[in-house]
């Protein structure tokens, strides 16, 4: 811990690092130091010095917004009409930059201006500024300026000024000191290209900071046409000649029709030299490599919105994440060392946002990993998202298991699992759609350590109305007027929409709170960025809106805070990439210097803290760039810290505030069996229209069986139709052997969709039972439950049972009537071409070596509903097996056993008000009482459908005009409009109702409407079932009652189907996995496919926390399915075997007996 240095040392100290540096760079710094506000004191300490600050008492949290007539901030950003029509591209708006440039310690401000010059204000304090643009010299006076930011550039630790703009390429005016700048020419900067956000970082860790510049185009092909002579549509593809080739991009979207699409500009990444000069990075030289690791052949032509660096996984190099709009894809490279970028593979971010915008980066949940948001267009309004929703075929399905990575028009918000990987989770966290939206900040507002988003909204003109867009194509069909396309344009109308400001609840759980928290101001706000300008040690907010006045926000929160400024050593002085790490009343906060990244803007070089317990208990750590580290042991809450390189102690990239311990084995070992599942092609959209996901691809089913009765369980593993299943026997604990042709694949003609075993007659031979579904095979024909004996390698068929309509999914075995003999149980999923109508389901009883169907039971199955999953325990005591079924569109029901007659269980079990999408169901005793609980899986909390179960989701269904085709449609309650409506938009909704195009003729209408209006008079003949919560739960037997328990966090992120209940870890307790993800879905649907394989170990009270990829071993993207527990090795410890749609099958083998576990 370092000693306290008594004050007059303190300038001895300083002296020291003086002459330590160069070029007279701490002369600089001095005399920014000397220059500071009467209103806060300086005192030295050891390596730092530190200012008291006393926030005023408000007893809230939030925002005052200051007045342009009070603050002196008269600046408004314009863009006139004729300009925008001229070239829609300048709507992007411009951005603000923050900065002491004076050096008199209070941050300045630099506001972008489309029409007109740019305008520098000197901060003079107490909420006063003064403009100095004329005297600075920085007004860049004819140029469409688009973002600015300062950095100390050329290293003489004054702030200096980089400012990007729309045709004109980057300016850069270097600090001369007292409120002067010289624009810096022959710098590697300047150009034509159209710019937008500039960020920097020291990416080749040589001690100074380098730029990266997101480019996106001066002007487009759609407000100024080029020559097209020599396209050509060949073999139906677009064929560009050769100078069309860096204009366009040829594709074929999802409906086959060749489309163009519009190129970018290369961004430019310019390596700092020396004295504000760049050199210019090659794209094709190696420095940046393809996922594969292979230089690139040519630069990325993309739309690039927003630039960020941050170091994503620890090695103290900055990564950089690069927002793209419009098709082109969102870059994420990591840095590989010295300033070498390899772009990040796809398993590590599934999908990214269609029309990226702005992004942040920061800990959301306190974890000590960076999380990230990125931000879109989508409405949270139904009435505005119905009409501003792209025409898509609602048949057509998708396979997003591939290596390509899929966009989706809604923002997202990214998880770090701590592997290199990241998890989506904005529909989870209900931040998924914030209208047309342009910069995010990561911001903690109301100072409780967690940092809460912020959002700023609203465009000029809605390109998404597509009612607009229609009566746009009819006009210009209409006319000949060349310039129809501008005057088209000017149809659109503004949308003025509300920022938004999200507190952070913890655990990724947000509450909007912009109205609360005076954010929620209507405009079009696009730049926004971050500043001290009170010097009251927290955050206040600056926004630069178009064609209104800039917005100056106070932060008026009086909770206990910490404010860290560095200096850094060499040309970074501002410390830009060092990790900051705060401890306070048991909490741990990280954050990360940044420079620029901002939406067309840059923050003031200055990182917050909250300080909610003792403030004598503060410690802070920063993680200098270059592998040294600062500490403070004994900090204050309500001060200011300003902490010296110099000084800082070298120590490896684990150190912490404690040091770091060796991380134990991972509790699984993941290997690849040598078996891969094999699914049908098949199209859903043939057997029944509207339908959001193939339902076809339900397997496999997995089964763990001692087949050849040697005493170590062997595996089968079901497959898709026309395909036999496949058997593996286990090599006593050395591998497993394939058995090839055990059976006819003529015996299955649809999917294999459970497998169950059952006791055989004899002592060296056991039965198994396959359910096969008969969804493919269309309407009227009988599902399959087919029995088999293994004997000497081979499946011998026994015959199969009475069968019906309905698609079998799920098998349960136990002894219903107490004949000492156990009964089967087969549950009906749907009816094939009728979902979600509820489906019948089975009970067999046993008699002699065969089984009969159980009549007595028949009527209470009838119709019981869309079963996913089902087991036998004794839920009340008796002594007689009951059944439990999940079921989808539905709640779990139990059946109590009276006498071997099935009574369904009385509302006082406390199951039926959490009806759910449910996809399975296992029991255990998770809370060691000796009753029998349920664990039950649900399709999760990431769904589009988690912020509307402020009521239930519902489903409507059922047959509108005789022979006509049978209908659904999925809807919600709208609290904007007080009606339930449906999902689906009206093009998409017309699929299955051809009629809704003729009753409402623009998409308006149909936005205002709801499902009864949608549906005219046939909706009387529709019935309704609905869904209240889609978590994923245990249900504890309270004896006659069952008390419910949500889950953590990541047995939420993806729907979840096979369930492993099972002691991982040897403590004697019950604990779970979680098989997970389906991608399978209609093109307007994204996958729910952000799950890796929930390992979750209980504490023997009922409550259960997930272990990270890290600690469990388990990392699984695939479309996981069935699963099974075995010992395969026979080591008393129980390993598992995981089926994936489609993909190759995994053994977890547990690594409990080989090392210390890792939890």
């Amino acid at each position: 811990m370092p000693t306290k240095m008594k004050p007059e040392k303190w300038a001895k100290a300083w002296l020291t690092l003086r002459e330590f540096l160069s070029l007279g760079i701490l002369l600089s710094v001095m005399a920014s130091i000397a220059s500071v506000p009467t209103d806060i004191t300086w005192k030295a300490g050891d390596g730092y010095r530190f200012a008291s600050v006393f926030p005023e008492a408000s007893g809230k949290s939030g925002f005052s917004r200051i007045a342009p007539v009070d603050s002196g901030l008269d600046f408004t950003n314009r863009l006139s009409a004729q300009k925008s029509l001229e070239n829609r591209l300048l709507e992007n708006g411009s951005g603000v930059a923050a900065g002491d440039v004076d050096g008199d310690g209070r941050c300045d401000l630099y506001f972008c201006r489309l029409e007109g010059p740019n305008a520098l204000f000197r901060n003079l304090g107490g909420w006063r500024f003064e403009e100095v643009t004329q005297e600075a010299g920085v007004g860049c006076d004819g140029q469409f300026s688009s973002g600015a930011v300062f950095a100390d550039v050329d290293g003489d630790s004054d702030l200096d000024l980089l400012v990007s703009s729309m045709g004109n390429g980057v300016r850069l005016f270097l600090n001369q000191g007292g409120l002067r700048f010289a624009e810096q020419f022959g710098s590697g900067l300047g150009g034509t290209n159209g710019s937008t956000s500039l960020a920097l970082a020291d990416v080749d860790v040589d001690g100074d900071l380098d730029v990266y510049i997101g480019n996106y185009r001066a002007t487009t092909v759609k407000d100024d046409p080029v020559d097209l002579r020599g396209l050509k549509l060949i073999d139906g593809r677009w064929q560009l000649p050769p100078q069309l080739k860096d204009r366009f991009v040829s594709a074929v979207d999802v409906t086959g029709r060749a489309v163009l699409h519009e190129s970018g500009e290369p961004d430019v990444l310019l390596l700092n030299e020396t004295g504000g000069r760049f050199r210019l990075a090659s794209w094709t030289d190696g420095r940046f490599q393809d996922e594969e690791g292979r230089r690139l052949e040519d630069a990325p032509r993309d739309w690039s919105l927003s630039v960020m660096f941050r170091d994503i996984n620890g090695d103290r190099q900055p990564d950089l994440y690069v927002c793209s709009d419009f098709v082109q894809p969102d870059r994420f490279w990591i840095n590989q060392g010295a300033g070498r970028f390899r772009a990040m593979p796809r398993v590590g971010l599934n999908k990214t946002s269609r029309l990226s915008m702005g992004v942040d980066f920061g800990d959301l949940n306190r974890d000590g990993l960076d999380d990230f948001f990125v931000l879109d267009m989508l409405s949270p309004s139904h009435e505005l998202r119905m009409r501003q929703r792209g025409n898509l075929t609602a048949a057509m399905f998708t396979d997003y298991t591939g290596r390509h990575r899929p966009q989706f028009m809604r923002n997202m918000l990214y998880m770090n699992r701590g592997n290199g990987k990241f998890g989506e989770i904005a529909r989870l966290a209900g931040v998924q759609a914030t209208d047309w939206s342009w910069s995010t900040i990561f911001l903690d507002v109301d100072l409780d350590g967690f940092e809460d988003i912020l959002i700023g909204n609203g465009s000029l003109h809605d390109a998404q109305d597509l009612d607009v867009q229609n009566e746009i194509v009819r006009q210009s069909a209409a006319s000949v007027s060349r310039r129809l396309p501008y005057s088209g344009r000017g149809l659109m109308r503004p949308l003025h929409t509300p920022n938004y400001l999200f507190r952070n609840l913890g655990q990724f759980e947000f509450a909007e709170m912009g109205r609360e928290w005076g954010f929620a101001s209507t405009g079009i706000a696009n730049g926004m960025a971050l500043a001290d300008l009170d010097l009251d040690g927290d955050l206040d907010v600056i926004v630069n809106s178009l064609n209104s006045g800039c917005e100056l926000y106070r932060n008026d929160s009086d909770a206990g805070r910490v404010a860290v400024r560095l200096l850094g050593r060499g040309g970074n002085s501002r410390g830009i990439g060092a990790r900051i790490r705060v401890r306070s009343g048991g909490i741990e906060q990280s954050q990360e210097m940044i420079c620029g990244g901002r939406y067309l803007s840059g923050d003031e070089a200055v990182r917050v803290f909250a300080c909610p317990g003792s403030v004598d208990s503060v410690q802070i750590e920063v993680l200098w760039p270059g592998g040294a580290v600062s500490t403070i042991r004994e900090a204050r809450a309500n001060r200011i810290y300003e902490i010296a390189e110099e000084g800082a102690v070298e120590r490896s990239l684990e150190s912490g505030l404690e040091s770091a311990e060796p991380l134990p084995a991972p509790l699984f070992v993941s290997r690849l069996l040598n078996h891969r599942h094999v699914e049908s092609r098949f199209d859903d959209g043939d057997v029944q229209s509207l339908l959001d996901r193939q339902y076809s691809r339900q397997g496999p089913g997995v089964l763990a069986v001692d087949l050849n009765q040697d005493g170590w369980d062997d595996l089968v593993i079901g497959n898709g139709a026309g395909k036999a299943p496949d058997l593996f026997l286990n090599g006593q604990g050395r591998g497993f052997e394939r058995i090839e042709g055990a059976v006819p694949s003529s015996l299955f003609p649809g999917d294999q969709t459970a497998w169950a075993v059952y006791p055989g007659d004899s002592g060296d031979s056991v039965e198994l039972i396959c359910a096969v579904s008969n969804y493919e095979n269309r309407i009227g024909v009988t599902n399959s439950v087919l029995r088999f004996r293994y004997s000497e390698r081979r499946l011998i068929p026994l015959g199969s049972l009475p069968g019906w309509g309905d698609a079998v999914e799920t098998l349960a075995v136990g002894d219903v009537d107490g004949d000492g003999k156990a009964d089967l149980f087969a549950g009906g999923r749907m009816r094939s071409g009728r979902y979600p109508e509820p489906a019948s389901s089975r009970l067999y009883l046993r008699r002699n070596d065969g089984f009969v169907e159980d009549f007595g039971n028949a009527e209470v199955l009838k119709d019981v509903g869309l079963v996913t999953g089902a087991a036998f325990a004794d839920f009340d005591g008796d002594g007689l097996l009951d059944l439990v079924c999940a079921r989808e569109w539905g709640a779990i029901r139990v059946f109590l056993n009276r006498g071997g007659r099935l009574v369904v269980a009385g509302e006082t079990w406390g199951l039926e008000s959490f009806a759910g999408l449910w996809t399975g169901v296992a029991v255990g005793d998770f809370d060691g009482d000796g009753r029998a609980d349920l664990v039950a899986g649900n399709g999760g909390r990431n769904t589009g459908h988690q912020v509307d179960l402020g009521r239930p989701i519902g489903i409507v269904f059922g047959d509108l005009a005789p022979g006509g085709p049978f209908f659904h449609a999925k809807t919600h309650f709208s609290p904007e409009l007080s009606r339930e409506v449906p999902y689906r938009d009206r093009d998409s909704l017309s699929e299955g109702l051809p009629s809704v195009i003729d009753r409402f003729p623009s998409h308006a209408e149909f936005g205002r409407a709801g499902i009864s209006d949608v549906l005219g008079e046939g909706w009387p003949k529709t019935r309704r079932l609905e869904a209240r919560t889609l978590d994923s739960m245990v249900f504890l037997n309270r004896g006659g009652k069952f008390e419910p328990v949500r889950l953590p966090l990541e047995a939420q992120m993806a729907p979840c189907f096979g369930i492993a209940v099972a002691d991982w870890n040897g403590d004697g307790r019950p604990d779970l996995f979680l098989n997970q993800n389906f991608s399978f879905t209609e093109i307007e649907t994204a996958p729910f496919n952000d799950g890796s394989g929930a390992v979750l170990i209980g504490d023997g009270t009922g409550g259960f926390r997930a272990l990270s990829p890290d600690a469990s071993g388990v990392f699984l993207t695939g479309d996981g399915r069935g699963c099974a527990v075995m010992d395969w090795n026979q080591d008393g410890w129980m390993d598992l075997v995981v089926g994936q749609n489609n993909q190759g099958t995994r053994l977890l083998l547990n690594s409990a007996p080989k090392g210390p576990r890792r939890e």
